[in-house]
C-alpha cells in the first residue's frame, strides 16, 4: 500500500484548482476522508506530495524496491 499525502492547504488548493469547486465544498469533502495518521499505519510506503522533483524521487526509490528481484 503506497499512500500520497500533502498537507491540506495543499489539497485543498489542488483541488480548487481542478475541479472548480467551492472551498467549502471540498473542505466537507475532506472531513469526510480518513485522517492521514489513520492512513500511514496501514502504508507501506508513504510519499510526501509537495515539489515535484522530490516526489519523483521518492517514486523511483519505491518502485526500484518493488521490482529489484532477489535471488
Amino acid at each position: 500500500i503506497i499512500l500520497v499525502k500533502a498537507p491540506k492547504e495543499v489539497r485543498l488548493e489542488r483541488i480548487m484548482a481542478r475541479d472548480n469547486g467551492s472551498k467549502e465544498e471540498i473542505l466537507a469533502r475532506m472531513e469526510n476522508q480518513w485522517d492521514d495518521s489513520k492512513k500511514i499505519p496501514l502504508s507501506d510506503y508513504v510519499i510526501e506530495n509537495i515539489d515535484l522533483d522530490q516526489t519523483k524521487l521518492q517514486v523511483e526509490q519505491i518502485h526500484l524496491k518493488l521490482t529489484k528481484i532477489v535471488v
